[in-house]
């Protein structure tokens, strides 16, 4: 089999398990579409376009439910609707919302016409009403949009609530339930008790132990708030399986030339040239993937490249 060949049955497989790049590198997700360094609001039909054109793995997306059963994409507890008013988003009809510029989810989704871009469902519970009612109609309503788009295997749906998990691990096929906690500490063992398949954790909570023991535990781990280059590089070395990233450009396009990557810290100056972690754009990337498993790569472990992507040197 060629090559490209490989490639493409890889990408295949990648795509529809929704795990890590062929390349070993983690997926590449941008939060709220384009990330708060893009040029469109998070949320929005351009911002999911905008993740699109940079060459996103998927997009990150907050969800909430309108009074109606209809999933738009919004972060804030409350919206408002004229000056001196505010409410819950489910207190609200779709009508309403959409008056109000708020993006229907399905408008979102129906984007990505190659059937093979990830979604990342952000699952926000501000309700207004009876509690468990909510929490079923929402579950609901994520079953029949996931269900209309034929997105089973590309879907991970995250949220701090287990009530509401609990539900989607339960009631929905073919998506990959993940828990939101501000450390690892919570999500692993909270993860593994609720038979989740993944954890969302800040990037400043994780560290190589940690990932790697939540990894061999058979959990997926994402970290967001990766804003600069840094958290990119500490990201990349902590060979998590998906970065939910603030700058798509950088994360997609590759470490620019300057760049050391974090396990070259303390090394001698790279020369001119010198490429770490991610190639460009002309070049392969091989990190985690010829020359070890993805979950080789962290701290201590991981593969450098000169510009033209030739000569590969393995840390360890």
């Amino acid at each position: 089999m060629s090559r490209s060949a490989r490639i493409a049955l890889l990408f295949g497989i990648f795509t529809t398990l929704g795990c890590t790049r062929p390349d070993g590198l983690p997926l590449m997700v941008g939060h709220g579409g384009p990330g708060e360094g893009g040029a469109s609001p998070l949320n929005s039909l351009a911002g999911v376009q905008e993740a699109w054109a940079l060459g996103a793995d998927g997009v990150e997306l907050d969800v909430q439910l309108s009074s109606d059963g209809q999933l738009f994409c919004f972060h804030p507890q409350f919206v408002k609707a004229e000056p001196g008013t505010s409410g819950f988003v489910n207190a609200r009809s779709a009508e309403a919302l959409a008056s109000l510029g708020l993006a229907p989810l399905t408008t979102l989704l129906s984007t990505d016409t190659s059937g093979t871009r990830l979604f990342v469902v952000d699952c926000k519970l501000f309700a207004a009403g009876e509690w468990s009612s909510y929490l079923d109609s929402f579950a609901a309503a994520l079953d029949r949009t996931i269900r209309a788009h034929h997105l089973q295997g590309r879907v991970h749906v995250e949220c701090r609530s287990t009530e509401f998990l609990d539900r989607v691990r339960d009631r929905i096929s073919g998506v990959r339930v993940c828990y939101y906690a501000d450390r690892m500490e919570e999500a692993i063992p909270t993860a593994l008790e609720h038979r989740y398949g993944g954890i969302t954790v800040p990037i400043g909570a994780a560290n190589e132990l940690s990932v790697r023991h939540a990894r061999s535990q058979g959990l997926h781990v994402a970290v967001f708030g990766v804003q600069d280059r840094f958290a990119h590089h500490r990201a990349w070395s902590l060979a998590v399986d998906q970065v939910q990233t603030d700058d798509l450009g950088f994360a997609v396009g590759g470490v620019k030339d300057t760049e050391v990557c974090l396990p070259c810290s303390n090394q001698p100056a790279p020369a001119p040239g010198h490429r770490t972690g991610r190639e460009h754009a002309n070049g392969p990337t091989h990190h985690g993937s010829e020359l070890g498993p993805p979950q080789q790569a962290t701290a201590n472990r991981h593969t450098c490249f000169d510009v033209e992507g030739t000569t590969a040197n393995w840390h360890g």
